[in-house]
């Protein structure tokens, strides 16, 4: 009997918001630690009315390997 591997489901990020567009209820952020990396097209919980430029968020990345797979979930404080 061989032990299995523990599975990854992905983690979460800190990230900048660089732009909301309100219409597509997406993002622009920008990874904490990452100068030139913004990630463009990101979806944004349903309970989060609006964010705005410089706003700290926390990102739930469900695949490590494929920044398309994020979603913003919730503003933190700095």
């Amino acid at each position: 009997m061989s032990a299995q591997k523990p599975q990854h489901h992905g983690q979460l990020l800190y990230a900048t918001v660089c732009a909301f567009d309100a219409p597509t209820h997406t993002a622009t952020v920008q990874p904490l630690g990452s100068l030139a990396t913004c990630w463009h097209a990101v979806p944004v919980s349903a309970q989060i009315e609006t964010l705005s430029p410089g706003q700290r968020v926390l990102l739930a990345l469900l695949d490590e390997h494929n920044c398309a797979a994020a979603v913003v979930l919730c503003a933190v404080s700095p």
